[in-house]
């Protein structure tokens, strides 16, 4: 189970680690699509596959972005994860692609993205997104794909995937030459660097699989992820709800960090059928739903050629990205219950009934609470008990928003029913009825007069 602690470096104070990342983006997390649990470079599905054509699937990926609708609600980022890079010029040292999947070459893809509207008369781009390694090799080691990192060669290639048109960098950490503390912040120091110089507005995502990218270190002269990048990936992959689970338990405990310019990543919307998925439709809901009130990315990383309309409606939830986007930017911190088990027993015994939660026999609920611009407050509930629960914010609960005591009364709203459900007066609680097996609950609260 992740906890955090400050894992303090070896080395004396890097000079470069007290630079910033001064690109103007990330007021709020980002949204689109990841192309690493869809077409990623080990998922290679035969010539019948979708993903065969990589090229063409992703533009057809695009196309449905702006014809469903997402990419009105803000989801315009088309990210290529790994797999297009084919290797180097031999002689120039340089990038080059994988034509065989994307015939036109990356620039042109970039091109053939960016001149799409995100809806019809916008007049605003859809983004384009491409990834490397800071390590010597890429994480793609098996007879599918396999291909270098950019260990020394960090300026140029942020200077080629920029030059293709890129405005979204992921750098993964696979093959790396250094995982300390420090050593892992110096490397990702040289690519935020590189992109400060080309003097273009491109996002910065670092995936180190960590939580200690959160919090300052003023040992080594580190001032937090936001100093590094736009978002930073604090936890391994997430494949499944257990895996997921743990990642909400690692973001409780550096949210405190996040804020407009930088975001810490639990990891990408995996959705219940991917390669590598083993989540149901409800537990993909649950992950949308949190991801939403933490706030952290959105990058839908599913085929969503092959949606259900279940899906469809689970990612369009226009008040839930709205609390995703919120301005105010104030992280949502979990206030009521411990880090989180799945499986978990922790439904009293119920077979299946409605249980209350108080002293289950492991963590299997929560309540996170977040501030919202316009004097509105988000609640979030998770349950992970094997039924059905009414999980509560008590008092104490409420204490911890710091709602104004001039707000004598707070109208609920239900951001999955679209509907007010409630109207609380002092002293404050709610009670939400949540299905089990990882499930969650998001409410709207909106100060009221009686």
């Amino acid at each position: 189970m992740v906890r955090y602690q400050i894992v303090l470096g070896v080395l004396g104070a890097i000079t470069p680690l007290a630079a910033s990342l001064p690109n103007g983006l990330g007021a709020t997390p980002a949204m689109g699509y990841s192309s690493w649990n869809d077409c990623g470079s080990m998922r290679n599905n035969g010539p019948n596959g979708w993903c065969w054509d990589t090229e063409a699937h992703i533009q057809n990926v695009t196309e449905y972005f702006i014809s469903s609708g997402l990419a009105k609600l803000g989801y315009v980022h088309i990210n290529i994860d790994e797999g297009w890079l084919k290797g180097r010029d031999n002689r120039t040292g340089k990038m080059v692609e994988d034509f065989e999947k994307f015939p036109s070459g990356m620039k042109a893809m970039g091109d053939w993205i960016k001149k799409h509207d995100t809806y019809a008369g916008s007049g605003e781009k859809m983004h384009y997104g491409l990834y490397s390694c800071r390590g010597t090799v890429q994480c793609g080691r098996n007879n599918n794909y396999s291909a270098v990192g950019s260990y020394g060669h960090e300026t140029a290639d942020v200077d080629w995937m920029v030059a293709a048109g890129a405005d979204y960098l992921k750098i993964d950490s696979c093959g790396a030459t250094n995982y300390s503390h420090a050593g892992s912040f110096s490397q990702y120091a040289k690519y935020r660097d590189a992109l400060n110089a080309t003097g273009k507005k491109v996002w910065f995502s670092l995936c180190g699989w960590h939580h200690w990218y959160s919090p300052p270190d003023p040992s080594i002269g580190y001032t937090g992820g936001a100093s590094l990048g736009n978002s930073w990936r604090i936890a391994g992959d997430g494949k499944t709800w257990p895996d997921l689970t743990q990642c909400m338990n690692t973001q409780a405990a550096v949210a405190s960090f996040n804020g407009p310019g930088g975001w810490s990543d639990p990891d990408l919307l995996v959705g219940p059928e991917v390669y590598v998925g083993g989540q149901t439709d409800e537990q993909a809901r649950a992950q949308f739903t949190m991801w939403s009130l933490f706030p952290a990315n959105l990058l839908i990383s599913q085929n969503v050629l092959a949606w259900s309309p279940y899906a469809l409606e689970t990612y369009s939830n226009e008040e839930l990205v709205a609390i995703n986007q919120d301005p105010l930017g104030s992280p949502a911190k979990r206030i009521v219950g411990g880090d989180l088990e799945f499986p978990c027993d922790g439904d009293g015994g119920g077979g299946g009934q409605i249980a209350e939660v108080h002293a289950a026999p492991c963590n299997s609920s929560n309540v996170w609470g977040r501030k919202l611009s316009g004097g509105n407050f988000a609640l979030g509930f998770v349950n992970n008990a094997g039924s059905a629960a009414k999980i509560t914010c008590d008092g104490n609960c409420f204490d911890a928003l710091n709602i104004s005591s001039s707000v004598v009364a707070l109208k609920v709203r239900d951001l999955w029913a679209h509907a007010d459900v409630a109207t609380l007066t002092r002293p404050f609680t709610f009670t939400a009825t949540v299905n089990g097996s990882g499930f969650a609950a998001a409410y709207k609260l909106a100060p009221s007069s009686l």
